[in-house]
Formats: structure tokens, C-alpha cells, sequence
């Protein structure tokens, strides 16, 4: 099963704490994005226990390229970062 990734779009209706099961992928832009507006991202030890608002695609792997932050437009990015995205 391929990793999940988690974007700014799953941030979108989160207001405090978004669980994800360990091995979940954040993009930097997400990763900056939930610093930026207070969001904990906590791994869930229970996989159903998760704040994934589209648990359909998930599993089935449709949409995953259209879930995938394909930019860095942080200005402090370094030549890591990239290689990293």
C-alpha cells in the first residue's frame, strides 16, 4: 500500500490537532502551513483514529497525484529541501 501524503488541502478544516497513522508523509508546505496557523500534527498509534477527510481515495490510491504539493515556494529553501520535496 503506498505511503499516505498529507497537503495543505487536508489542513484546510483543521483547527487544533490533525492525527495521521505513522509512515504518513507531510510536505514541507503542509509541515509549514500547520506551524503557521497553531495545527499539532500528532502520528496516531490507531490508524482508524485519523483526522483523513478523504479515507475513500486513500485506500484506493485515486487523486494521490492531485493530494501531492509538487512546489516549494519557501524563501529560506535550501538545495536539501529540494532534493527532500
Amino acid at each position: 500500500m503506498p505511503a499516505r501524503v498529507i497537503t495543505i488541502a487536508d489542513l484546510r478544516n483543521v483547527s487544533k490537532e490533525f492525527r495521521i497513522p505513522p509512515g504518513t508523509i507531510v510536505t514541507p508546505a503542509a509541515r509549514d502551513h500547520a506551524d503557521s496557523r497553531g495545527i499539532k500534527i500528532v502520528f496516531a498509534a490507531n490508524p482508524e483514529a485519523t483526522g483523513s477527510t478523504d479515507k475513500a481515495a486513500s485506500k484506493t490510491g485515486q487523486g494521490l497525484a492531485q493530494r501531492i504539493d509538487h512546489t516549494l515556494l519557501h524563501p529560506d529553501a535550501v538545495q536539501s529541501d529540494v532534493l527532500t520535496l
